[in-house]
């Protein structure tokens, strides 16, 4: 079953990406109150659209992605391709992610 990772997971995983000469971007407001997911549908939305719009990034990393990805795959099906195209690295278990949102808007990895 899913769960919030701690602090201290996050950080690791994030210094992890940094010494790979990444620079890796973290919402302030990436968990919150929702029992099984890490934030709410509309705000975990506005984090992938974010991400898909932003400019000076090349990847998206989802790192959980598992039954909340399912619950906002209607909502991403509706976005626009991205102006630049995105890696997407994905956690093994978003695949529903990569059959039916990703092949017309990202490079899958």
């Amino acid at each position: 079953p899913g769960f919030l990772t701690t602090d201290e997971k996050l950080k690791g995983g994030l210094e992890f990406l940094k010494n790979l000469g990444l620079k890796p971007r973290v919402p302030t407001d990436l968990f919150g109150d929702d029992i099984l997911c890490s934030n709410k549908d509309t705000i975990r939305l506005q984090h992938f659209k974010k991400a898909l719009a932003a400019k000076d990034s090349k990847a998206i990393w989802c790192v959980r992605a598992g039954y909340g990805a399912i619950r906002l795959i209607e909502e991403i099906a509706k976005f626009k391709k991205p102006a630049q195209p995105k890696l997407f690295v994905r956690a093994p278990i978003c695949r529903v992610c990569e059959k039916h949102f990703l092949p017309k808007r990202c490079t899958n990895f």
